[in-house]
């Protein structure tokens, strides 16, 4: 009787180790998808400055500056945690535009001049550096909540609880 009390206690207290494991290794997945979420709000930011700058100088490339608007106003109606993929998307639409404007922007002396423009074009930079960071970040805690997720006996408590594997940044 005794063996099998204690048997219950180890096989309990295990469970419950395999559960704190598995909650650890969720929430700083979930973490560093809000660091994503921060960084993108601050690329978000930068983009509404630098588009108002932007404007002031360049009246002819309204298609460039209405696409961006477009795009930027996509990524603030979409929550990052609600529709994980359609924010990629967006977001990386977004980056090929970005790219595309700074490089039509080189074309106007003017603005290559702007204190202000110049800055934040480097703040921009300096964004889209930690987004990189972030997602890789992201990408990283995920791996090991996944990789904890699939093994014995990990699987049967988490398929037990009806945890369901991350999706990865791409």
């Amino acid at each position: 009787m005794w063996v099998a009390i204690g048997l219950l206690v180890i096989v309990g207290v295990y469970l419950i180790a395999i559960f704190n494991r598995l909650v650890r290794y969720r929430n700083a997945a979930d973490n560093a998808l809000s660091q994503i979420e921060v960084q993108l709000q601050r690329r978000y930011d930068l983009i509404g400055n630098l588009q108002s700058v932007a404007e002031r100088f360049i009246q002819h490339e309204r298609e460039t500056l209405t696409e961006i608007a477009r795009l930027r106003r996509d990524i603030g109606s979409v929550g990052l945690l609600q529709d994980f993929s359609k924010v990629s998307q967006v977001n990386q639409q977004l980056s090929t535009l970005l790219a595309v404007f700074s490089a039509r922007v080189e074309a106007y002396p003017v603005l290559k001049t702007d204190n202000v423009l110049a800055s934040l074009q480097e703040e921009l930079k300096s964004t889209e550096n930690r987004v990189a960071f972030a997602r890789q970040h992201y990408n990283d805690a995920v791996n090991v909540f996944n990789d904890a997720l699939e093994v014995f006996p990990n699987y049967l408590l988490g398929n037990l609880l009806g945890w369901q594997e991350k999706p990865f940044w791409r």
